[in-house]
């Protein structure tokens, strides 16, 4: 990779995890919300080819726009509800859950009895009687997760607490005297909800203490004003000593919170607000919360499972009917960091609801324990359980949304699960209509008995249930004693008839068409009620509203623009039974994410043309997508989030395209201004003196020389990129030694150099002068050594191969990419010589050829005979100590040392080598040659080396 490549590689990789840190960063600071709500709904209405089924198990009993026309518009009354749960009960579902609050006190009715007379309605108290009736009965309650108070107002309510009779004044000098900065303004638009709030903690104090008689409580609280007037804040206290009891009838709903670790803290604090009359939840089964956060968006996305009132706890709707269905015990429950586990009976496992972080909602309140709510179906939610009929009737142009039976639409195009209320209300009005005629011909029974049996009338009891058929032997039995009667009356004119046996004539005309009627309503009666049961038995069911008038609360959802929230139950309630609960990935998987496809974009950039860089971080955006929302989301029930991802690849794609065009540009500046920087000047003017020359290849005897540092990878290490300026001022002092000694600058490699002598200009004396520029080379490092030394960092030193042959030197590649330099075996070699320094301890190894033409100018100790790697000969090679008359007695020594120590080991003189070797580290100190040579002297007394052997030295590694 050259140099540019690779600083443009980095520079984007760089920028890639720069961008791709920014774009988390935003996210995680709510930037992309937005962008990951709207690609959280779009997986969520097209990603849907491997939901399961859903359940069977449930049925929405709809109250729609129909119900209203033909019931009556709401409220309804208490005693209407009883009569259609008295019909749910007899249909025999598994558990009834409410979604209509029955938080207020109807007031007493008249209604027109049966036989025509009024009789008194307490509708609360039919409603209690049905609900006891049916038993498995489900209420609901709003519970409020509110932020705590200001200081102020939580001051106002602890004092208010202690003492609900202060006025706003004496309260604003109390909130002063505690340090609480309040003023009477404030004071005064807060004073009334305070004193509620107050008024119903106190309260709720008093009934821990044990005072559960109402007037008893307003004595103990009242201590200025006569409990016995009809103060406002005796008042107060009534309707909060009611309230409370109320609360405290459904708080038995709630579930015991397991312990009180930091998972059980997950479960957010709120407070009842709307729960059932006290009546009511005396007979429920159970109760659950309605309620949705507001979690940024008003688009129902997630709820939470539970909500704590104290240390107790409400369960979802939901999930309440989910885990009352599976026989799941709430009780037991267990709290994780992400899920919620809820022990079945039997040992039948856990039902497992995976559980989200926690969020804010836009009143501030930090909500926990979410769980996402696993919507499935099209954007019609009256179609969700359809799934296979969803797609005929959009392409058909929809069907009646009212759902269910009673209201004309037929099974074909009824969507499942949905019953209207209009069904149950026509089975009500049936029974009603029967129970009606039952009483009208018991009346007409009693009149004839009266006329034609009076002494059996005292002891007539027809049969108890409204049914016509137990009725039949009686009418039949009094129509054939009556027949004499009938006709003696009907034998006189109109005229002549009294009151009693006109009266008598309609009662013996009425029963038979009575009976008549009766029997086929209850044929009819019978039918509706099959349907019923065919619909509800075993099954959950889900009373609320879907109508479209304001009494019905719709929200918008992911798939649809406005949904009744008693699907958004049906719709949980539905993943839970099927298992299909979708589970929230934790946050740093989608930001490594979005680290890892971001560095995937800028390598691609990086090493591709713009257009193929572009296709690049398209296909791996759609990629990203298609994985994201089929497989994780999809298939596996994951959510990983997606716009930190496709964010991040967009904008490393734009940054490290534009990085790219602006450094390239100035890149190709900087090349046009130094190119002749790189072009040797001896070779550049050489061209300019011989403008016709051709450097097609010519062999030539040469010296070629390769250095290389050592000890620079620990410098750079220290140093990082800076590294390079000190490489570029060591080269700066090393170059012009070369270019001093007329040598050609071939290259540079990485931190060493390869030049070469004799071209393009000849010279004689090629081999001593390349020798020459080396020891001056190695003087230059040395020098170079103190300024490192004085910066703290570790000394360099260089080592060479010198290598003189015959090679070729001429341009080497096309005419548009043209290299002036030398080719063949013997460059190689040299190369090797270089990297050979290693394995011997020596500064500078030269070639044989090399040594023989330096004439005697440089003392020269013999190194050995080395097989270097890739080479199957091997190369006699010196060690160039100093110019011979610069060397001192030392040097001699040690050259004279060497040769006896070389000649010994090529001879097989193994002892007298191992004497050399210690001589010579005697004489001169230790140094790597002479354990080089003793290790395999040693070696070889062990294990002497095959016939033939000729003293070479193989060298194992480049």
């Amino acid at each position: 990779m050259l140099r540019h490549e690779r600083r443009l590689l980095i520079d984007c990789l760089g920028i890639g995890l720069a961008l791709a840190a920014l774009v988390v960063g935003l996210d995680a600071g709510g930037v992309l919300g937005p962008l990951e709500n709207w690609l959280y709904d779009a997986r969520v209405r097209t990603c849907q080819f491997f939901a399961r089924p859903p359940t069977d198990q449930l049925v929405h009993l709809d109250i729609d726009d129909r119900a209203l026309e033909v019931i009556g518009p709401a409220p309804w009354p208490r005693a209407t509800w009883a009569r259609l749960l008295d019909e749910v009960r007899l249909a025999g579902p598994r558990a009834v859950e409410m979604d209509v609050l029955f938080s207020e006190t109807q007031p007493v009715q008249w209604r027109e009895g049966a036989d025509g007379k009024f009789e008194k309605i307490d509708n609360d108290a039919e409603l209690a009687a049905a609900i006891g009736r049916l038993g498995n009965v489900i209420l609901p309650a709003s519970l409020a997760s509110e932020p705590p108070p200001s200081p102020a107002l939580a001051g106002m309510i602890e004092l208010l607490r202690g003492d609900p009779e202060l006025t706003e004044a004496e309260l604003l000098d109390r909130l002063r005297a505690r340090g609480i900065s309040a003023d009477a303004r404030a004071v005064g638009d807060a004073f009334i909800p305070a004193r509620r709030e107050a008024v119903y903690r106190r309260v709720a104090d008093e009934i821990r203490a044990g005072v559960a008689d109402p007037a008893e409580m307003r004595r103990r609280i009242l201590r200025k004003t006569d409990p016995e007037l009809n103060s406002p804040l005796g008042r107060l206290i009534a309707e909060r000593f009611e309230r409370l009891q109320t609360v405290t009838e459904f708080s038995r709903f709630a579930y015991p919170l397991p312990h009180a670790d930091a998972a059980t803290q997950q479960v957010t604090a709120a407070v009842p607000r709307l729960v059932p009359l006290r009546r009511l939840s005396e007979g429920a089964s159970g109760g659950a919360f309605v309620d949705y956060p507001v979690l940024g968006s008003s688009v129902v996305r997630s709820v939470p499972a539970l909500l704590r009132d104290g240390d107790r706890a409400y369960a979802q709707m939901g999930v309440r009917l989910a885990c009352q269905m599976l026989k799941a015990d709430l009780s037991r429950a267990r709290i994780t960091r992400n899920a919620l586990r809820v022990p079945r009976d039997g040992g039948a496992g856990d039902v497992v609801i995976p559980l989200g972080p926690p969020r804010q909602t836009t009143a501030g309140v930090r909500v926990g324990m979410l769980m996402d709510v696993p919507w499935l179906g099209s954007h019609r939610w009256e179609t969700m359980y359809d799934r296979d009929r969803d797609r005929d009737r959009d392409r058909d142009g929809g069907g009646d949304g009212d759902g269910g039976g009673g209201d004309g639409v037929s099974d074909a195009r009824r969507p499942r699960a949905h019953v209207a209320m209009n069904s149950v209300w026509e089975a009500s009005q049936t029974q009603e209509k029967i129970s009606r005629n039952v009483a009208q011909a018991d009346d007409a029974l009693r009149l004839m008995y009266e006329v034609i049996a009076p002494d059996k009338l005292a002891a007539f009891q027809p049969p108890a249930p409204a049914d016509m058929a137990a009725r039949s032997p009686l009418i039949d039995q009094v129509l054939k004693d009556g027949q004499e009667m009938m006709a003696l009356v009907q034998g006189l004119k109109a005229e002549d008839l009294d009151d009693r046996s006109r009266r008598f004539l309609a009662a013996a005309a009425a029963l038979p068409r009575l009976r008549e009627q009766t029997l086929l309503l209850g044929e009819d009666l019978k039918r509706q009620r099959d349907a019923l049961s065919r619909a509800l038995k075993d099954k959950a069911v889900l009373v609320g509203w879907v109508a479209s008038a304001a009494v019905a609360d719709f929200v918008p959802t992911p798939l649809h623009d406005k949904c009744p929230g008693v699907v958004v139950h049906g719709a949980i309630f539905n993943g839970i039974m099927t298992g299909e609960t979708w589970r929230r990935l934790p946050w740093w998987a989608g930001a490594w994410v979005a680290v890892a496809l971001g560095l995937l974009t800028a390598l691609s950039v990086a090493r591709l043309s713009p257009l193929p860089a572009l296709l690049v971080a398209l296909l791996t955006a759609c990629g990203f997508a298609a994985l994201n929302g089929v497989v994780l989301f999809d298939y596996f029930n994951r959510i990983l989030p997606c716009a930190a991802p496709l964010v991040t690849v967009g904008a490393v794609w734009s940054g490290c395209t534009l990085t790219r065009v602006i450094g390239e540009a100035a890149e190709r500046r900087r090349i046009t201004r130094r190119f002749r920087s790189y072009v040797d000047p001896k070779l550049v003017n050489y061209v300019i003196e011989n403008p016709n020359v051709r450097f097609d290849g010519e062999r030539r005897e040469m010296t070629v020389v390769f250095t290389d540092l050592v000890g620079f990878t620990a410098i750079s290490e220290q140093l990082g990129e800076k590294v390079v300026p000190m490489l570029n001022e060591l080269f700066g002092e090393l170059v012009p030694v070369i270019r001093h000694h007329e040598g050609t600058l071939n290259k540079f490699l990485g931190d060493g150099i390869m030049f070469f002598f004799n071209a393009p200009r000849q010279m004689s004396s090629h081999a001593a002068v390349a020798v020459r520029a080396v020891l001056e080379m190695h003087e230059k490092v040395a020098g170079f050594n103190g300024r490192l030394r004085e910066q703290g960092l570790p000394e360099l030193s260089m080592r060479a191969g010198v290598m003189t042959a015959e090679m070729i030197v001429g341009d080497a590649g096309g005419a548009g990419a043209a290299d002036y330099t030398v080719l063949g075996d013997a460059v190689n070699t040299g190369a090797r010589l270089e990297a050979a320094n290693k394995a011997t301890g020596t500064r500078t190894l030269i070639s044989a050829r090399t040594a023989d033409m330096l004439g005697g100018e440089f003392l020269v100790r013999p190194v050995g005979k080395l097989k270097v790697v890739g080479k199957d000969e091997a190369v006699m090679v010196y060690e160039p100590l100093a110019p011979t008359a610069a060397a001192d007695e030392a040097m001699r020594e040690r050259a004279r040392l060497t040769e006896a120590m070389v000649n010994a080991f090529a001879r097989g003189c193994w002892e007298q080598c191992l004497s050399c070797a210690a001589e010579l580290e005697a004489a001169c100190g230790a140094e790597k040659l002479a354990g080089v040579y003793r290790a395999l002297c040693e070696r070889f007394l062990r294990e002497p080396p095959p016939e033939g052997f000729d003293g070479r030295i193989v060298l194992t590694e480049k």
